[in-house]
Formats: C-alpha cells, structure tokens, sequence
C-alpha cells in the first residue's frame, strides 16, 4: 500500500474483500496471558504503528508532521473501507480544515459519556508508555522547523510510511484494524493542538472499545457514506 503525506497520486491497493473479522476491544490491561487471533493481529497493528511513531521521535521529526500522516492515514483507510475512490479521499483532504475541529468535538463528547474510573485497572506498562510518549510529542513539538528541516523530515514520513503500508498488505492486516489502529494513535497528539489533558487521552485509549465504533460512523456519517460501518 502507498500513502504519502504530500503526494497520494498514488492510488492505494489494499485487499479489503473476503476477510472474516470480528471487532476487537484494545483494553490495556494486565491480566490477558492467552490471546485470540484477532487481538494478537490488532496488538501487531498498533505495535508496527507505534514503531513507526517512535521511529519518528527518535529522529527528531517534529509532531506536527507525525500527527498529520496519522490523521491522514486514517481517513485514506476509511475511504478505502468504504469502497470509496482516491477522488473522494483528495476531496475529503481538501476539507480537512474544518474536519479536525468536528473530530475533536466528537471525541469530546463521547468521553464525557465515559467513566472516569480507570487508573487502578490500568497497567503500570500502559501507562509508562502512554507517558513516555506524551513526554515526547511535547518536547518536540516546542521545537521550530527551518524550511529545510521540513522537507528533510516530510521525507523521513513518506518513506517511513510507505513502508508501513507495504507491511500491513504484506501482513494481510484487516483494513478496520488498521483504521482503529491510526486514530488510536493519532488521539495521543492531541494534548498538543486541542487543550486535550492527559487524562482525558488516557480515558479514551483505556475505553477503545467505547471509542471506535461511534467515531467510525460519525466520520462515515459527516462524509456522506451511508451504512459503511
């Protein structure tokens, strides 16, 4: 599969028929020695997606470009799910301006629904790495970017996520996985440009399960895609 941040003339190829699947609830909590088959593939999933985002960190690529191939990842993969053209995904693109702030009012929402008792079921190794790389996103994201440095590290992202998509369709990686997996991991940025608290991240990452399925339709629904999901 290709996805470049600046270049999708590419149109991504990604066997989405004839795969079984059921929905997998991500809760990181200690206590699951034995895993079915779809959590383990989810758990690789979000494991290569996390990969990727440390990968980043770690070469000093600044947050705002992560966060934005993770949020467009994520919306080719709901496009892709539903069938839907790469005229459309450019379209949808286009519009993400006024996209985001719906997003995040949406995940606003959903987790004023949720409970706000979470810490002592969460494990102690979820939450060192839910801080570990929170810590992270805001070191970096204090740091400017000379023109330079952008184009340097817009291509460590492209090339890094081309990679990543080759290995989910390589994997055979099941498309709403993946698509959970991407917003999962885009919800830890959001500390950064939305006022987000890191408890208010770390209760929807802990209520995954709760999370996904309204945010999948609402996307769905604010594209004008009906009955995708």
């Amino acid at each position: 599969m290709k996805n470049k941040i600046n270049n999708t003339d590419d149109a991504a190829e990604f066997d989405l028929h004839d795969q079984d699947h059921t929905d997998v609830e991500f809760d990181m909590v200690e206590g699951d020695d034995e895993l079915d088959e779809e959590s383990t593939e989810m758990l690789f999933i979000l494991e290569k997606i996390y990969e990727f985002i440390t990968t980043m960190l770690e070469k000093n690529v600044h947050p705002h470009l992560i966060q934005s191939a993770l949020l467009a990842n994520w919306l080719q993969i709901v496009v892709m799910n539903c069938d839907e053209t790469e005229e459309f995904f450019l379209a949808q693109i286009e519009k993400m301006e006024e996209f985001i702030p719906l997003v995040v009012a949406k995940l606003t929402e959903i987790s004023k629904m949720l409970p706000d008792e979470i810490a002592e079921s969460m494990s102690a190794e979820a939450r060192a790495h839910f801080k570990e790389m929170q810590n992270q996103i805001i070191e970096l994201a204090k740091q400017e970017m000379a023109p330079e440095d952008f184009a340097a590290q817009e291509k460590i992202v492209e090339d890094k996520t081309e990679e990543l998509f080759e290995m989910f369709e390589q994997s055979n990686a099941h498309p709403l996985d993946v698509e959970a997996a991407f917003l999962f991991y885009w919800i830890h940025f959001l500390s950064m440009d939305h006022g987000f608290t890191d408890a208010k991240i770390e209760k929807l990452i802990y209520y995954w399960g709760d999370v996904f399925e309204p945010m999948a339709v609402f996307v769905r629904t604010h594209m004008g895609i009906e009955d995708a999901f």
